[in-house]
């Protein structure tokens, strides 16, 4: 067992408990901010005009994942050879339908705001993804997009960063569980540009679920403060 809070006074978790808490709380369950916030933490004010009532941003972005007609826009009218091996399902919006391996989703339609039109017109992945990170055409080459610099659009996380971090402790920008790199280079679009390094992501450089998770940016000392080990437990609870 750990003690932390001085003599006498237990966490009623063990070392490694306590570990993953160091980094969970700080970064890996967090996602800026992006996850809801718990029960005890206090009311979030209100970031002004045109930002409404969200609190949090996810953005599942998955890179190379199945194409979008065995998904969110099946083309069941069309030959074989373009609408894929699968069949279609109901959603709980009437007329519209979803392939029939996205069962969750399609419960969850009514719910949703769903865009088919989204694309973009790149053949690699370095330029679709900047694209699709910062609203923003690439205007270098191909291998130019597998080396971020400081003269890229930023990532839109990084605009939430600048715009509204929010009041509380968690980082404003997280990425789980690693950036997309290429052999060699860092792939564009991922990060603060042109804003600067203050508006970077949080890298977890893993998957927070993982036994052996740690955050090498977060360490537990010590000699931590008894405050912020509690504020860390109650980001948790």
């Amino acid at each position: 067992m750990l003690n932390l809070f001085g003599p006498g006074l237990q966490t009623g978790v063990d070392r490694r408990e306590m570990l993953q808490i160091g980094g969970l709380a700080m970064g890996g369950v967090s996602l800026p901010g992006l996850m809801s916030q718990s029960a005890s933490a206090a009311p979030t004010k209100g970031h002004g005009p045109g930002f409404g009532r969200a609190k949090n941003c996810i953005i599942l972005y998955l890179s190379g994942a199945n194409p979008q007609h065995d998904m969110y826009d099946p083309k069941p009218d069309t030959p074989p050879e373009i609408r894929g091996e699968f069949n279609t399902i109901a959603t709980s919006t009437p007329t519209i339908r979803f392939g029939e391996h996205c069962q969750g989703a399609a419960k969850l339609m009514n719910r949703t705001a769903l865009v088919r039109s989204m694309h973009h017109d790149h053949n690699d992945h370095a330029r679709g993804s900047y694209q699709m990170f910062t609203g923003t055409r690439y205007a270098g080459s191909v291998p130019d997009a597998n080396n971020m610099s400081r003269q890229d659009m930023p990532h839109l996380g990084a605009c939430v960063a600048k715009l509204a971090p929010g009041n509380g402790p968690m980082f404003p920008f997280v990425i789980v569980p690693h950036r997309m790199d290429v052999a060699g280079g860092r792939r564009v679009g991922q990060f603060a540009g042109m804003l600067g390094g203050k508006y970077d992501p949080m890298l977890t450089a893993g998957n927070p679920n993982d036994d052996n998770f740690r955050l090498d940016h977060l360490p537990l000392r010590p000699l931590e403060k008894p405050e912020a080990i509690r504020r860390r437990l109650g980001l948790i609870d």
